[in-house]
Formats: structure tokens, sequence, C-alpha cells
């Protein structure tokens, strides 16, 4: 068996990419180089504040397994900087009971195992009280989505 060989790598950008992406080259060995235009902690990139969505509810799969793999990294940050980064207050999603797009959510859930449950046009206003639906509309709540404080 050939050993692969350690390299040295540079990132540009400190961002959410970068900065996962120098994470687990780090964690493979890799010497890393990472170049960032401005300072630690900077409000001129895309991937601060917090106004980050966390979630595994997608109408398309692909990114619904994705966001399930990647889960575990939130919580294990979460972990590491002391906690205040994930903020799991849940979500709900909702649409016309037929829409393909939210049996599509309902489906990619059911795939990766996560809990969700599906709240008639009522049951949905009693968690969102601002929330008018139609009788034909649907909500599917998922408590373990909701923010990161970038």
């Amino acid at each position: 068996m050939r050993r692969r060989s350690k390299v040295t790598v540079a990132i540009v950008g400190a961002g959410i990419a970068g900065a996962s992406a120098a994470l687990a080259l780090s964690r493979r060995g890799h010497r890393i180089t990472v170049y960032e235009r401005f300072g630690p902690g900077h409000r001129r990139g895309s991937s601060h504040g917090p106004s980050r969505i966390v979630r595994k509810a997608y109408s398309d799969s692909a990114f619904t397994e994705i966001a399930a793999e990647a889960y575990p990294f939130w919580r294990e940050l979460d972990e590491q900087a002391g906690g205040g980064i994930l903020n799991e207050v849940g979500a709900l999603y909702f649409g016309d009971v037929q829409s393909q797009n939210v049996i599509e959510v309902a489906e990619g859930l059911s795939r990766v195992n996560e809990t969700y449950h599906v709240l008639d046009a009522r049951e949905a206003k009693a968690v969102v009280p601002a929330l008018r639906l139609d009788r034909n509309e649907i909500g599917i709540f998922t408590p373990a989505a909701g923010w990161v404080d970038a």
C-alpha cells in the first residue's frame, strides 16, 4: 500500500469555505497556510453575523444528505467554542399538502433519519401564531434546525 505524502497547502480566504478546508486538511496532517485580506472576525465577508440558517430540510435530496453529513461538525464546533455558535431553535417549512417541494422535504428528512413533525394548518399556527395557512397547507417542523452566529 502506497502512503500519501503530506503536502503544504495554501488557502486563499478564511471564510467558511476556506476555514473548513483548512480544518479538514490539517486533520489529515497537511501543513496549511491561510491567506485572508482582512483581519480575524471582520464583517466584510458573506459568512458573518447571526443570520446563517442551519437545516437539513431541502427539497433537493443531495442538499439534505450533505447537510445531514455536515451537521455533526456544527455541533463539534459549537462544543469546542464553549457554546453559543449553534442555536437549535427549530424551523417550520410550509406549503400545499400536494406540493412536490413539501413532499420532497419530508422524504429527504426521512431518508437521513431526521426527526420532523407534519402539522396541519391549525397545529402550525400554534407553533407560529402569526402564520396564516389555508386548510390545504401543512407545516413541517424540524426541531434540530436553527441558526449559526458566525
